[in-house]
């Protein structure tokens, strides 16, 4: 089963993606649970109780009564984007379940804070993040975030059920292991925590949230992995979701590891990014 989160302060919007994720749900014969969140405190609130939800539908632009037009919110989202830097937040004062503050006044933030602060919570990136707007403004924030689509409003069926299709692929993966036999021991390490693969003379290491090195070739691992792996020549392979940056001599990863690039697999990588994301 699928758990599902729609979070947007229109009804009727909300309501619109619910029934066509259960379509979805119906004709793909899956098991879905959607809940809908009227602001993104409502939603946040809820997952700091629980976060094991699998998909989020987000609307961006949430305003609070008598906030309007576009360019309040480019005002509000600069501030709060500053804020989430500094790791505080204008949002920060505690809020109930429907996204009211103590203060009684209603929820102030917006789509890409709430991305953000989900992002700074989780650890393995779980929860796929679909971004719902009427703007194109907001979509290389999306990166950030690693969030999985942008979804323009109005939405249209075909264009949900794909990304749809997409996340549950990426539920589904996320769940896969390697088993690595060592001298020390066996060891089994969450595909979806790999940073990269590293061949070093007759091993490979693992760097994932530890290290492993084992006494494999790297096409015997290759094989074991998924579509967001790609290998850039004989002594790498680099998980799409931790790079950072491409450039047509490395790669950059968001930790900062650089890992050195072949001529001529700078377009390969760059559609295989594109593919992925």
């Amino acid at each position: 089963m699928y758990r599902i989160a729609v979070c947007d302060d229109e009804q009727a919007d909300a309501s619109y993606v619910e029934h066509f994720i259960k379509k979805w749900a119906q004709e793909r014969a899956v098991m879905v649970q959607v809940e809908l969140f009227p602001s993104a405190e409502a939603f946040l609130f809820r997952y700091e109780e629980d976060r094991t939800f699998d998909m989020l539908f987000l609307d961006i632009e949430m305003h609070a009564a008598g906030a309007g037009a576009p360019d309040h919110a480019d005002g509000m989202r600069e501030s709060d984007e500053s804020a989430a830097r500094n790791g505080t937040s204008q949002s920060d004062e505690s809020v109930d379940r429907n996204g009211t503050s103590q203060s009684g006044t209603p929820g102030h933030m917006n789509g890409i804070e709430l991305a953000l602060r989900i992002r700074e919570r989780e650890h393995d990136r779980a929860v796929q993040i679909v971004f719902v707007t009427g703007y194109m403004d907001y979509i290389e924030k999306g990166y950030d975030v690693e969030a999985l689509h942008y979804l323009l409003k109005p939405v249209t069926q075909e264009r949900l059920f794909g990304v749809l299709d997409r996340a549950a692929q990426r539920v589904r993966d996320r769940g896969r292991e390697l088993c690595l036999q060592m001298p020390e021991g066996t060891a089994r390490i969450s595909v979806s925590e790999i940073r990269y693969l590293e061949v070093q003379r007759n091993y490979v290491t693992i760097h994932g949230d530890e290290d492993y090195t084992v006494k494999r070739t790297l096409g015997e691992l290759e094989r074991e992995l998924d579509g967001r792996f790609f290998r850039t020549g004989r002594s790498y392979i680099v998980n799409l979701q931790f790079v950072k940056k491409i450039t047509r001599s490395q790669i950059v990863l968001k930790d900062g590891a650089q890992i050195p690039l072949p001529r001529r697999a700078y377009e390969d990588i760059n559609r295989a990014m594109i593919r992925y994301f």
